[in-house]
């Protein structure tokens, strides 16, 4: 899924050994499903409050079999979209 490094990628003057490092860190993060740490990225670039009513509704809806079974069905399709 992320074997291909684009042109554009080489612009930034990044070696290649560093760029195909990140994709294999890529592949593997989105290879799984988001747990509740992931939210602590969050932090990074979105406001606290934000961050917070996510939180909420990740503890409210992570049992829900419903949102699981649309949100594991998103994942199964998801790599036909990022190729």
């Amino acid at each position: 899924m992320f074997e291909t490094i684009l042109a554009e990628e080489y612009e930034f003057g990044i070696p290649e050994v560093v760029l195909r490092g990140w994709h294999t860190l890529l592949a593997e993060y989105l290879s799984k499903s988001p747990a509740y740490d992931d939210l602590e990225m969050l932090n990074l670039t979105l406001p606290k409050d934000l961050v917070e009513d996510i939180r909420r509704y990740y503890l409210a809806y992570q049992d829900h079999p419903i949102v699981q079974e649309i949100m594991i069905g998103f994942y199964d399709s998801a790599a036909q979209y990022l190729d």
